[in-house]
């Protein structure tokens, strides 16, 4: 099974189908419990009343969503680390460990604000990774903006992420005054039509809406033994992979070290999101999986060790399932 998600091997997409399937059907010992009021977010609850007058209360319907939406991100990221070359080796690895981790948690396993956000974060890490040797920078520029601006108005807090977008930015191209005012109005331009458009159609009480908006709130944690067990588990998996990933640094070109730059940036600040996030039921830690699937991966594409890296593929993702179980 290592060797065909090693390779790109196509029937690998059909054994991630069914792993997903059985992911998302497997029982758990926790029991489930519906969310409760969507904090920190304004446009999902607007999408959650359509998607509610539409579907209806059927929660097999909403479940189907997430796993949908589940397997074209695990296969979106993929075709990002493979465009970009971030791995010598062209397999299915990343897409299997996002799957993994992207339905670890009950709350992960459900539609949610984060999962939308993922939706938009995914195109526009594409577009940061092609922004240095882009022929119509500012298009892609316009483009950035507008979709880290829609991940903010779906996550009050991931306005946090607007000072990575430019760090990326200036991080891939030199500074120049009218590409960073492109990518301002790309921003505020989902802001000004969304606002427009509760303005002209009367959709909210403007007081309350403020009062709902809570740009920024620390989240107590609370973790049981179980969570904090994975935790540990998890820490330990991110610095294994960024040790081996700093081990074949100089292997790589700059262009791709970058690249890894970047996928360092997402997962800090999407943890300060995630940290700042209210609702404890809205799967928010969703939000640093694909970072930490892109990372962790460097453990199971080495070239060398390949005993050492065969046991722990199957050491990992034979832990990964016991922890389904109890998450």
């Amino acid at each position: 099974m290592y060797s065909l998600f090693r390779n790109n091997n196509p029937f690998a997409v059909l054994l991630l189908l069914a792993f997903a399937f059985l992911l998302f059907a497997m029982p758990t010992h926790v029991i489930k419990l519906e969310p409760a009021i969507v904090h920190n977010t304004v446009l999902f609850n607007y999408i959650l009343d359509f998607a509610n007058w539409f579907f209806g209360s059927n929660r097999s319907l909403y479940i189907f969503l997430s796993f949908c939406l589940t397997i074209f991100q695990a296969l979106y990221l993929n075709y990002l680390a493979v465009k970009n070359k971030l791995f010598n080796q062209t397999g299915y690895l990343p897409a299997l460990l996002f799957v993994f981790l992207a339905t670890l948690f009950s709350s992960f396993r459900g539609f949610t604000a984060t999962q939308l956000a993922l939706c938009f974060l995914l195109p526009a890490m594409n577009l940061i990774f092609i922004i240095g040797s882009s022929q119509s920078p500012r298009k892609h520029l316009f483009n950035i903006g507008f979709l880290f601006s829609l991940i903010a108005l779906i996550i009050q807090p991931a306005y946090l992420l607007f000072v990575l977008m430019y760090l990326c930015i200036a991080f891939l191209r030199p500074i120049y005054l009218v590409e960073w005012v492109v990518l301002l109005l790309g921003f505020l331009t989902p802001i000004y039509f969304f606002v427009t458009i509760l303005y002209l159609f009367d959709f909210a009480n403007w007081m309350e809406l403020i009062t709902k908006l809570n740009l920024v709130h620390f989240q107590e944690l609370h973790l049981p033994i179980v969570s904090l067990v994975y935790l540990i588990f998890f820490i330990v998996l991110l610095i294994t992979g960024i040790y081996l990933l700093q081990s074949q640094l100089t292997l790589l070109t700059i262009y791709v070290r970058r690249c890894w730059a970047i996928v360092f940036g997402m997962l800090v600040f999407t943890a300060l999101v995630a940290l700042f996030m209210q609702q404890e039921q809205s799967g928010n830690w969703l939000l640093v999986v694909p970072a930490s699937a892109l990372l962790i991966s460097n453990i199971f594409t080495s070239d060398k060790r390949k005993q050492f890296v065969t046991f722990a593929f199957y050491l990992v993702f034979a832990t990964l399932i016991t922890f389904r179980f109890f998450l």
